[in-house]
């Protein structure tokens, strides 16, 4: 059955598929799904799957399968000892589950040789040929998401960058767009666009130089890191100023998230200016919105929270309720004069 002279063809082809991808999320279940293909296997048995790790201490990972994402999932101590492994060894293992079925576990690794995830093969694979061309896809696999990796993110905080905003916003907008005009579909959760702009920072390059400048801003993107989820879309959008796009299974949690990173900068020592503070403006995405649209409603609370003592939280929508703000003419508006 694995005969790798019948499988040129579909190799390239499921290579193509993976090239032709942005979204690292999308990424990894193509790459699931494009395995479990090349190896015979029917997509719907999840034979392959790819591990993160949220907290590896405490052995905590999350699952991501051909067609899904499942956080929770009961791992036996065994396989997470052998995750565990790949984690921090950075190396391939085989793991023997209790039913003494081989399981082969890949790092995938970034350019820096971090591992990022594990890929695992429920499946047995006797052919060294198949095995060697399985490496091979997963090298070819390391080295795009590692170019996608360095062209999406930016430079100094790690942060998503300002093109990848608007791309992953685009994309996002364009979801919701399609589910909201299927009347048997609707959006389960709300989304949210959050600005942060740090208090006072044209002061801090000022006083202590660009130098410290930007440990400030390094620092303020890794608390954003603790702080936020991992599905949570962080995004360094310009100087000072910073955007996340929120999941919220019910709409008043936002209130909650933002808080607590609010007091968390406030109370946390930046390495020579001790404290800073953050204003923060947010808005909920609707799904007939377009990214600019989105973007300024979030910047007219985050002016209003600057222009009236900062380090505070400001929402459009109430600001607009209390006609404290004015809608904003819609770009498809003509206005005739």
């Amino acid at each position: 059955m694995q005969k790798i002279t019948n499988n040129t063809h579909e190799i390239l082809d499921h290579l193509i598929a993976l090239t032709g991808e942005r979204d690292l999320a999308s990424l990894e279940r193509l790459l699931a799904r494009s395995l479990s293909e090349f190896l015979g296997n029917d997509v719907a048995k999840d034979v392959v799957k790819i591990f993160h790790v949220r907290n590896l201490k405490d052995q905590i990972f999350t699952t991501m399968q051909s067609k899904r994402s499942i956080e929770g999932e009961d791992i036996p101590p065994a396989y997470k000892d052998a995750l565990t492994y790949c984690f921090i060894s950075g190396d391939d293992h085989l793991y023997i589950d209790p039913d003494n079925n081989e399981v082969a576990l890949y790092p995938l690794h970034n350019s820096q040789h971090e591992v990022m995830a594990v890929i695992a093969l429920h499946t047995l694979i006797k052919d060294p040929d198949i095995k060697k061309v399985i490496r091979q896809v997963i090298r070819v696999y390391q080295n795009y998401t590692s170019l996608i990796r360095d062209n999406e993110h930016d430079t100094l905080t790690g942060l998503l960058n300002r093109k990848t905003f608007e791309y992953r916003m685009q994309k996002m907008l364009t979801v919701m767009h399609k589910t909201k005009q299927r009347r048997d579909d609707q959006l389960n959760s709300a989304y949210f666009l959050a600005v942060f702009d740090i208090d006072r920072f044209k002061r801090i390059n000022d006083e202590y130089g660009h130098l410290i400048g930007d440990e400030v801003l390094l620092t303020f993107s890794q608390l954003m890191k603790r702080s936020f989820r991992e599905k949570d879309m962080l995004f360094r959008y310009g100087g000072e100023e910073f955007i996340t796009v929120f999941e919220c299974a019910q709409a008043q949690d936002i209130d909650t998230v933002l808080e607590r990173f609010r007091k968390m900068v406030e109370t946390h020592q930046f390495p020579t200016v001790n404290n800073i503070t953050v204003s923060m403006g947010y808005t909920q995405v609707q799904p007939y919105d377009m990214t600019l649209q989105v973007v300024g409603r979030a910047d007219q609370a985050l002016y209003h929270a600057k222009e009236n003592g900062r380090n505070q939280i400001q929402e459009y929508e109430k600001l607009l309720k209390a006609g404290i703000l004015h809608e904003a003419k819609k770009e498809n508006e003509l206005e005739l004069f």
